[in-house]
């Protein structure tokens, strides 16, 4: 009997991942540990982009092009409980601190380019399966 995958798995790991960093950022905020910076530029991109690759080859419909509305929300809400959040604090909230929406293009875009690519791979793997 063959399994079924979950379409949803990615996304559950992705909500995990998320919770951590949030979590994470919290926690080692100062000192040597602050991963502040390598999990904004290094971890979020590899995993919106391999996240989207996986939806897009698994999901058939099109409701998955509104992932690339969520994970460009997604960041924009890491950004403002984070690293503004934290400016707040340390201003004594005098001052709101907004999110850049450079931040919000660029992983959108990003998470279209996962998009594509999902989408040729398994039209890649259509024709090879119908040449065999």
């Amino acid at each position: 009997m063959k399994k079924k995958k979950s379409v949803w798995l990615p996304l559950y790991g992705y909500f995990v991942l998320y919770i951590l960093l949030e979590i994470a950022f919290w926690i080692f905020r100062d000192g040597p540990f602050s991963v502040a910076m390598l999990v904004y530029f290094y971890l979020f991109p590899i995993s919106i982009f391999v996240v989207s690759v996986l939806e897009s080859m698994w999901l058939k419909s099109k409701k998955k092009y509104f992932l690339i509305l969520f994970f460009g929300f997604s960041v924009l809400l890491y950004e403002y409980t984070t690293f503004g959040l934290s400016n707040m604090i340390q201003n004594g909230f005098q001052t709101i601190w907004t999110p850049s929406i450079f931040y919000f293009v660029f992983y959108s875009f990003l998470s279209f380019a996962g998009m594509v690519t999902g989408y040729y791979i398994t039209k890649v793997k259509m024709l090879s399966s119908k040449k065999k």
